[in-house]
C-alpha cells in the first residue's frame, strides 16, 4: 500500500497567508487587527520552517517578540489570541531546543479552532503552514492532521482533495494500526460520496463502520458512523429511520458540540415530517447550549425555515436578523441554503418579488460552486414562483404518522430535553 507522504498541497502565494490579510482588509470588521496578529504569527512560523530554529539566532528570537507585544495590544483578549501566544511560546521552546515537532499540536488546536469559526481558507492555510514547520513527524500527527484537512476541505465543498486527504490518513491508520483513526476515515470518504450523490455506495460503507463499531463496542465510532448514515437514509427518503438514526449519536456522542450537531440533524428530520413542535424544542435544545458559529449558523437556518412553514412572521424575521449578521462569513453551501429558505419563505408570505431575487442569487451561487441538488432545488422554486404556481402558506401541513416505536421514542426523547 502506497502512502502518501506528509506534505499539504501548497497554493500560489501560500506564505503570504492571503486568507488573513484578506480579513485584516475588511472594512468595518472588530477583529481586523487579530488577523494581523495572526498573520504575524504565522510568518514568525515560516521562519521556523525555513531551516534549523537553533541556528537563527537573534532575528528569529526578535520576530517572535514583537509577534507577542503586537498580541499583548490586541483587545479584546480572546481566544484566538490565545491560540496565538501557545503557538508562539512553543516556537521559542523550539528555537532553543531544536525539536519542531513540538508546534504541531498548538498549530493543529488553531485550525480546528478557525474550522468552527467557519474560517476555512484560514483554517488551510494554518494547515498548510504547519505542514511546512513541523518536518517529518510521526504516523499519530501525521494522521490527525490529513483527518483534518479532509474535513476542511469538505466543508469547503474541495470533494477531490478531501477524498485525496482521508485516504491518506486511512492508507496511515491502517499500516499504523489506528484502527479507530482508519474507520474515521471511511466515514469521512462516506461523506464525501453523500455530497457527490453517491448515496448507495455512501450508505454500505457507513453500514459497515457502524457494524464494526457495534462490534467492538467503540461508541466514538458508532456514533458518528450512525450520524452520517442519518443523512443518507434521509436523502433516500427514510426520514423516519433517519430521526432515530440521528437521536442515537446524540444520544452515544460525549463531545458537546457533536451532541448539538446529531440533535440538530434530528430537528430537522421532524421538521421535514411535520412534527414541527418537537423540531422546534430541538432547535431551541441546541441554540441554548452555546456552540461554535457553524452549529448555530445551521440552527438559525433551520428555525428561519420553520417559522415560515408555521406562519411566523415575527420568528421569521427575528432569525433572519441574525442570519444577516454572518452571511458574509458562510461557506458556499450555507449561502445558497440561506438564500433558498429565504426566498421560499418570502414567497410564503406573499412577498413573490423579493423571494424571486433571493432564489435568483441562490441560483447563481449554486451555479458558481457546482453545487448540482442545490441548484437544482434553487432552480425549482424560482420557476414556480415565475409561473405562478408558487402560494402563500395557508396552514401547516398534519405530522406524518408512523407505527415505528422507535421513531416514537426519538420523539418522546427530543420533549423530554428541555423539560428536564
Amino acid at each position: 500500500m502506497n502512502v502518501i507522504p506528509f506534505d499539504f498541497t501548497h497554493r500560489a502565494g501560500a506564505r503570504l497567508h492571503e486568507p488573513f490579510l484578506e480579513r485584516a482588509s475588511e472594512a468595518g470588521s472588530r477583529f481586523r487587527a487579530h488577523a494581523l496578529g495572526a498573520f504575524l504569527t504565522l510568518r514568525a512560523i515560516d521562519r521556523v520552517a525555513e531551516g534549523s530554529p537553533a541556528g537563527q539566532g537573534d532575528a528569529l528570537t526578535f520576530q517572535l517578540r514583537a509577534a507577542v507585544n503586537y498580541l499583548d495590544e490586541l483587545h479584546p483578549q480572546n481566544e484566538e489570541v490565545s491560540h496565538l501566544r501557545e503557538i508562539i511560546r512553543v516556537a521559542e521552546l523550539v528555537l532553543a531546543r531544536g525539536n519542531r515537532q513540538t508546534l504541531w499540536a498548538p498549530m493543529l488546536a488553531f485550525a480546528y479552532w478557525l474550522e468552527q469559526e467557519l474560517r476555512l481558507d484560514e483554517a488551510l492555510d494554518v494547515l498548510d503552514t504547519m505542514g511546512r514547520a513541523t518536518g517529518e513527524a510521526g504516523f499519530e500527527e501525521r494522521i490527525a492532521g490529513h483527518l483534518q484537512r479532509g474535513r476542511v476541505l469538505r466543508l469547503a465543498s474541495r470533494f477531490p482533495e478531501a477524498t485525496a486527504a482521508y485516504a491518506t490518513a486511512g492508507e496511515m491508520a491502517n499500516l499504523s494500526g489506528d484502527w479507530r483513526s482508519e474507520m474515521v476515515s471511511r466515514i469521512g470518504r462516506a461523506a464525501v460520496l453523500q455530497k457527490t450523490g453517491d448515496l448507495p455506495r455512501a450508505e454500505r460503507e457507513l453500514v459497515a463502520v457502524m457494524n464494526a463499531a457495534r462490534e467492538r463496542g467503540d461508541a466514538f465510532v458508532e456514533a458518528r458512523a450512525s450520524h452520517d448514515l442519518a443523512v443518507s437514509a434521509n436523502l433516500m427518503n427514510r426520514t423516519a429511520e433517519a430521526a432515530s438514526l440521528a437521536f442515537k449519536a446524540f444520544e452515544l456522542y460525549e463531545e458537546p458540540a457533536q451532541r448539538s450537531r446529531a440533535l440538530g440533524d434530528t430537528g430537522t428530520f421532524l421538521k421535514d415530517l411535520g412534527h414541527y413542535s418537537a423540531a422546534r424544542e430541538a432547535f431551541l435544545t441546541v441554540l441554548e447550549s452555546g456552540n461554535p458559529p457553524e452549529i448555530r449558523t445551521n440552527t438559525l437556518l433551520e428555525l428561519l425555515e420553520l417559522s415560515s412553514l408555521v406562519q411566523d412572521r415575527v420568528g421569521f424575521a427575528r432569525w433572519l436578523r441574525e442570519l444577516d449578521e454572518v452571511q458574509e462569513q458562510l461557506p458556499p453551501h450555507e449561502r445558497v441554503d440561506l438564500e433558498i429558505k429565504v426566498g421560499a419563505g418570502l414567497a410564503g408570505f406573499g412577498q413573490m418579488r423579493e423571494g424571486m431575487e433571493h432564489l435568483a442569487r441562490g441560483v447563481s451561487l449554486a451555479e458558481e460552486f457546482k453545487l448540482g441538488p442545490q441548484l437544482f432545488l434553487a432552480e425549482t422554486l424560482l420557476a414556480e414562483i415565475t409561473a405562478g404556481k408558487a402560494k402563500p402558506v395557508a396552514s401547516p401541513p398534519q405530522p406524518s404518522s408512523t407505527d415505528n416505536v422507535e421513531f416514537q421514542s426519538t420523539i418522546d426523547g427530543v420533549f423530554a430535553l428541555r423539560a428536564t
